[in-house]
């Protein structure tokens, strides 16, 4: 089990309704929230990456969000991965079928990707969890 971090923050017991029914949160806190013990499974086999562009925005991510990406997770089909393609970095979904892979986007202006042998391909780590943050500060 992980232990508490320094910087773990405080987290209402209750859940906040996006129904539009005001139910304000409980004034009781539960157990300190650390987003690292939350998102992060593997320490040492993950990593940040911060997005550029709109090839998976119909999978909700969006540009200029962050991706916390885990290396030691194998690739599986419907995963997204970032993977290196003839030395280019990519955000895709993984597909296996047949023996032949394939890196298709979440936005209809892309087109599927193949692979051949001469491709250079390479999966650095399966996607995870999106931070996306809603305003500058």
């Amino acid at each position: 089990m992980f232990a508490q971090h320094e910087n773990a923050l405080p987290k209402f017991s209750d859940a906040v309704s996006i129904e539009g029914v005001p139910v304000p949160p409980s004034l009781t806190r539960s157990q300190p929230l650390d987003l690292n013990q939350l998102l992060i499974r593997h320490p040492s086999g993950t990593y940040f990456v911060r997005v550029s562009g709109d090839a998976m925005r119909d999978a909700g991510i969006l540009d200029g969000d962050i991706l916390v990406v885990d290396r030691t997770l194998s690739a599986f089909n419907g995963a997204i991965v970032i993977a290196a393609v003839n030395q280019d970095f990519i955000i895709r979904y993984f597909s296996l079928n047949e023996g032949v892979a394939a890196l298709h986007s979440a936005h209809p202006n892309y087109p599927e990707i193949p692979f051949t042998h001469a491709d250079s391909f390479e999966i650095w780590g399966i996607v995870t969890a999106v931070v996306r943050q809603v305003i500058s500060v």
